[in-house]
């Protein structure tokens, strides 16, 4: 009964990231398009465009950064969906998605730095990437790895129980029965 309580919880805030996804990309197709927002042509090469000011990003960054963090959240949230935790699992799984909104707020803010500076043309570099891509090919790239190493480590524990996997070999004997008595 507890468990199906946490579950419905669970599922109830699922769907309320969804709703709160849903209305910040409603609210992103009702704002003005700012003229110039996807570039403008390009001065020697017709079929390239070239970035504008940084001022048109104003509107709708902080649109895309409570976006990306609800999606985060609920990539973090669907991958509790179907496993059961335990207390130090569960802030396990809570520390991987800290993580994982950090790094993404990191990218955000040093991208919003370079748009301030107004270096996007020069800017700094850190292991061979502009910083704000460097966080996301090191940092949200590579983050989903601790999902992946959880998963396996604590896989008896969370996914394939004892008593789930003793009620699988039951319901697999009683199919071999069956298919022996028909052939």
């Amino acid at each position: 009964h507890v468990n199906g309580n946490l579950l419905m919880k669970l599922a109830t805030w699922i769907f309320a990231l969804y709703l709160a996804i849903g209305g910040i990309v409603a609210l992103a197709l009702l704002l003005e398009e700012i003229p110039g927002s996807h570039g403008l042509p390009h001065p020697a090469y017709e079929d390239m465009s070239i970035g504008g000011e940084s001022h048109r990003h104003d509107q709708v960054i902080w649109l895309g950064t409570a976006l990306g963090m609800l999606q985060i959240t609920l990539f973090v949230s669907m991958l509790c969906l179907a496993i059961k935790l335990d207390r130090k699992q569960g802030a396990w799984m809570a520390f991987g998605a800290i993580m994982m909104l950090t790094v993404f707020i990191a990218m955000v803010f040093s991208y919003r730095s370079l748009l301030d500076a107004g270096t996007l043309a020069n800017p700094p570099i850190f292991l061979g990437l502009p910083v704000p891509t460097a966080w996301m090919i090191y940092g949200l790239g590579l983050i989903p790895l601790f999902f992946v190493v959880f998963y396996v480590v604590q896989f008896d524990s969370c996914v394939l129980r004892a008593e789930r996997y003793e009620k699988f070999q039951q319901i697999l004997a009683k199919f071999q029965r069956r298919e022996e008595d028909h052939s």
